[in-house]
């Protein structure tokens, strides 16, 4: 969860059709009256999208990280803009890329945390940082 002034956001999933269905990325918002739904973020191109993170600098400025399994696990990275979630392109190496943390230091520079499972080098860490236009 990440709050800015008097708005929070908090990121996840949800199972669709039971404790076995696919799992599809969840955003809830507060602004002091009770936790309501906010837009859904977009989905990944996986069966199993997953949100663990998320950094807002504004009620209009958040940024989400986690992961979307297509086969193997690759990155997945939201930006919300006050009105809708979009899917942001990030790069992914190894067989499963898992992001786990971000912190944003402005709308449009964050850096997220997590790691890669390789199966010639093993687990390693992985940072992706960069900046973006809203």
């Amino acid at each position: 969860m990440s709050c800015a002034a008097a708005a929070c956001t908090a990121t996840g999933y949800s199972t669709i059709g039971g404790t076995d269905g696919p799992e599809r990325t969840l955003a809830k918002s507060w602004d002091g009256t009770p936790l309501v739904g906010g837009a859904r973020p977009q989905s990944g191109s996986g069966d199993n999208d997953v949100l663990e993170s998320v950094s807002c600098i504004s009620a209009t400025a958040c940024t989400a990280a986690g992961s979307s399994i297509v086969g193997r696990a690759l990155t997945l990275i939201e930006s919300w803009n006050g009105t809708r979630w979009s899917v942001v392109p990030s790069p992914g190496r190894g067989n499963a890329n898992y992001l786990n943390g971000v912190s944003c230091g402005s709308a449009t520079a964050c850096t997220a945390t997590g790691y890669t499972d390789n199966r010639r080098q093993g687990i390693r860490t992985l940072v992706e940082s960069g900046t973006a236009s809203r």
